[in-house]
């Protein structure tokens, strides 16, 4: 019985304890769990788990946070078991970046490059450098009001 799973390098303590039944034969772990459905042989027990977390991170990815696809039952049980396990667990590690949050990322990365060389920031006004600065403290305010909202969601879905 597996309690927590490392995930994308990240320790993820399991909302119930996954079984994972395993074999050893020839040099190989072969490990199983026919509840989702996910297999791994390697030549270490290490490996199998490491082999088991991708593989349900896959599955996380494409039966819970992507909702562009219709499911079939069988799917929609899938989802319902990964989320037994996982719950929300892997939601914030999957939000693909907005176009918005690619432009604040660049102009954050251009006032700190103009900030920090001196023949760069004479070419341009002091103004522009000040216009931006108080950019990274709005990035925080956004990061701050989403986690509070995901988390209100988890609390929400806990009901």
């Amino acid at each position: 019985m597996l309690e927590n799973l490392d995930i994308g390098g990240t320790r993820i303590k399991l909302k119930r304890p996954f079984r994972l039944e395993y074999t050893y034969h020839n040099g190989f772990y072969e490990a199983n769990n026919d509840e989702i459905r996910v297999s791994a042989v390697s030549e270490s027990f290490d490996g199998v788990i490491e082999i088991i977390g991708e593989k349900i991170e896959i599955l996380y990815d494409l039966y819970v946070n992507d909702d562009s696809m219709e499911l079939t039952e069988d799917a929609l049980e899938l989802r319902k078991k990964l989320k037994e396990y996982l719950g929300n667990s892997l939601c914030l590690r999957y939000v693909k970046p907005k176009p918005i949050t690619i432009f604040l990322f660049v102009v954050i990365f251009l006032n700190v490059y103009l900030a920090l060389t001196d023949s760069v920031m004479r070419e341009y006004s002091i103004e522009f450098i000040v216009l931006l600065a108080p950019l990274p403290a709005v990035v925080y305010l956004i990061r701050g009001i989403f986690g509070m909202m995901l988390e209100r969601a988890e609390e929400l879905s806990r009901k």
